[in-house]
């Protein structure tokens, strides 16, 4: 809005000192009005693209939510659902690029005429448009960081899912380990008596002892969620005697990190007491992952409570591993006197989705301060309008009381005052006349002056309306956006007490299914074993109803065996005799040719003529050599067995006789 009280000062002032009749007009129809409605017709053509475009992106994004919680709902997606995500999620991609360079395309450009002037509704509007594109693209990078997760959460069933086909194979495969696990469960029903016993004892025991429910998650979260809890053997009226105080939810690792603590009256603090930091769900204090001493303080007396701290150094702590810890102040006497809400030790440079929502509510804040600043300058303007305005009220009642005064000293001038002669009555109505006209040129000029500037106060008027308006719209969109800033907060915490909670229901169920598969497969082993059972007691049966007939086969075969025997043994008793009466022969033979021998020897001493005796034979042959005698020996068919000869019986006769012996 341009401020016309220097332009109207300067008009009157020229009028003035001119003296010119100059008539104050506004032409409604100006040329540069007429391009400005034409540049602000086309600018909100623009931008009610934009907003379509955003309400359509809102409906392809609600739609791309259906369709994932159907996907999450299946065991197994189809590629055509998982394509149809990716052409949707590629459909908002474009739109959001398309929506920035719109954006990008009515940024105003900077040139002299539009620095000097820039309507206040068409930068509020500018300002709304981008805030709306902030948080569209915020919703969009929100989608694909779910989807993100939804791809990772689909790879981890997959790889859990081969992981349980693997033990069901393994499982499959390791039959004796099967057939041992059953003889040890056949063994522990005595260890389940004795188990049993023992807890009836214990019940009993513990009836005796007060036992205690401590809270892992008790400050900042006051919105009704279930808590985590681990059964801690201590008084009830001790657990509140320390209070730690400024507990962030995370720890920089590396770091020294410094923990303040409140000491209550109740608590006598002592040089033997400690500070430890240990993990969710410890059940023990001596499950401890490191701790440091108390310092008690000098001369401490009384029920008031006293602020103390401690440091932990930075190589005895924790590294980012992703778990949470507190701190428990334990006594003397082992017992713990106060505990701390859940903290992680994580690296500040990591991107998580606490991170990210405290970034974007963060751009929300910094806006609603531009806002804040520019409603004061719009505050500052409009009283700066008041009191010209004001001025020029003032000016125009000194203006109008000048008018009346001199009307009435007109009124009041009587004919008695006016000279005889006529020519002093020409000289004083010129005279009156005069200024008379440059009052009505003057009142006329105040008149244009009050209706201009009543148009102004009304423009003003309205413009302030409007701007009251904005002002109370961005204050209840500032306060929304504190109140989605704590509730994202409070969804932070829940989330991080969910993800906590559904780790140990993971391993919980991990274990559940491990016990059920284990189960499933030792009945499926005893199933196999029982079909197996009675496929070899029929295949027992069989068998030895082939082996009676394989029996009664042999029988027979051992009864045709016994039938050949007994005649070949009758044969080899034949042929002993035969043997027998073939020896006995030979020995006469022998005989025999032991006494020609000796007649022949007889006869060569008293013939003293050398002759050689066949020893098959027993002929003499004097005068032969040694060789004619083996030729002569060679000509012979001797039984290689019985040594008989057999020169007067055929080739096939000698055979039979040969084979006669080994019969």
């Amino acid at each position: 809005m341009r401020d016309r009280t220097k332009e109207l000062g300067n008009t009157a002032d020229a009028s003035e000192e001119d003296e010119e009749t100059v008539a104050l007009m506004i032409k409604p129809g100006s040329g540069s009005s007429a391009n400005e409605e034409k540049e602000n017709e086309a600018f909100f053509k623009k931008v009610q693209e934009i907003r379509e475009g955003l309400e359509t992106i809102k409906r392809k994004v609600s739609e791309l939510e259906n369709k994932q919680k159907t996907v999450l709902g299946v065991a197994l997606p189809e590629d055509s659902m998982k394509k149809e995500l990716q052409s949707l999620r590629e459909d908002i991609k474009g739109m959001a690029s398309q929506i920035q360079k719109k954006l990008k395309s009515i940024e105003p450009k900077k040139t002299e005429g539009e620095d000097k002037y820039i309507p206040v509704n068409v930068r509020m509007r500018r300002t709304q448009i981008l805030n709306d594109a902030k948080a569209t693209r915020q919703a969009l990078n929100e989608i694909e960081s779910r989807h993100d997760e939804i791809i990772k959460l689909e790879k981890s069933i997959k790889e859990l899912h081969d992981m349980f086909q693997y033990l069901a194979m393994e499982v499959e495969a390791q039959g004796e380990m099967v057939d041992r696990i059953e003889e040890s469960i056949k063994n522990s029903h005595n260890y389940v008596e004795k188990a049993v016993a023992e807890t009836a004892s214990a019940v009993e025991t513990s009836k005796k002892v007060r036992k205690v429910t401590v809270s892992l998650i008790n400050s900042g979260m006051n919105d009704g969620t279930e808590e985590e809890t681990v059964p801690v053997i201590m008084e009830t009226s001790s657990f509140s005697q320390v209070v730690f105080n400024d507990v962030p939810p995370s720890y920089p690792p590396n770091i020294a990190v410094t923990c303040r603590y409140t000491l209550t009256g109740a608590l006598q603090p002592s040089s033997r007491d400690w500070i430890g930091i240990y993990k969710v769900g410890w059940n023990s204090t001596q499950k401890y992952y490191t701790y440091v001493w108390v310092d008690p303080p000098l001369g401490h007396v009384g029920p008031e409570p006293l602020v103390q701290q401690v440091v932990f150094k930075e190589g005895y702590l924790p590294k980012d591993d992703g778990e949470f810890y507190q701190f428990c102040y334990v006594d003397s006497f082992g017992h713990v006197k106060g505990a701390s809400t859940p903290f992680c030790f994580q690296n500040p440079a990591e991107t998580s989705l606490g991170s990210s929502l405290e970034k974007d509510l963060l751009v929300i804040t910094t806006q609603a301060e531009k806002l804040e600043k520019e409603k004061e300058d719009f505050v500052k303007e409009i009283e700066a309008l008041k009191e010209a305005n004001a001025y020029l009220k003032s000016e125009l009642d000194e203006k109008l009381h000048e008018i009346h005064r001199l009307r009435s000293s007109m009124e009041d001038m009587n004919p008695k005052d006016k000279p005889e002669s006529p020519l002093p009555d020409v000289q004083s109505y010129t005279s009156t006349e005069e200024p008379l006209t440059c009052l009505q040129e003057k009142y006329q000029r105040a008149v244009q002056k009050i209706q201009l500037l009543k148009k102004e106060r009304t423009e003003l008027q309205q413009e302030l309306g409007l701007k009251d308006e904005e002002i109370l719209g961005l204050n209840t969109l500032l306060k929304e956006a504190e109140q989605n800033y704590n509730k994202v907060q409070d969804q932070v915490k829940l989330l991080q007490v969910d993800v906590q909670s559904s780790r140990k229901d993971y391993e919980k169920l991990h274990a559940e299914i491990q016990e059920l598969r284990m189960k499933r497969a030792l009945e499926d082993r005893r199933a196999e074993n029982k079909s197996l059972q009675t496929s070899i007691l029929e295949q027992e049966a069989q068998r030895k109803e082939e082996n009676k007939v394989q029996i009664q086969a042999l029988l027979a075969q051992l009864a045709e065996a016994r039938g050949l025997l007994r005649s070949e043994v009758q044969s080899c008793k034949d042929a002993s005799k035969r043997a027998e009466t073939a020896e006995q022969e030979l020995k006469e033979v022998k005989r025999k040719l032991e006494e020609m021998a000796l007649k022949q020897a007889e006869d060569e001493n008293t013939n003293q003529v050398q002759t050689r005796v066949c020893q098959h034979c027993h002929e003499g042959f004097p005068g032969v050599t040694e060789d004619e005698l083996a030729e002569h020996e060679q000509s012979h068919k001797v039984c290689p067995l019985c040594t008989l000869i057999c020169d007067d019986m055929g080739q096939q006769e000698f055979e039979d006789h040969v084979y006669s012996h080994e019969i």
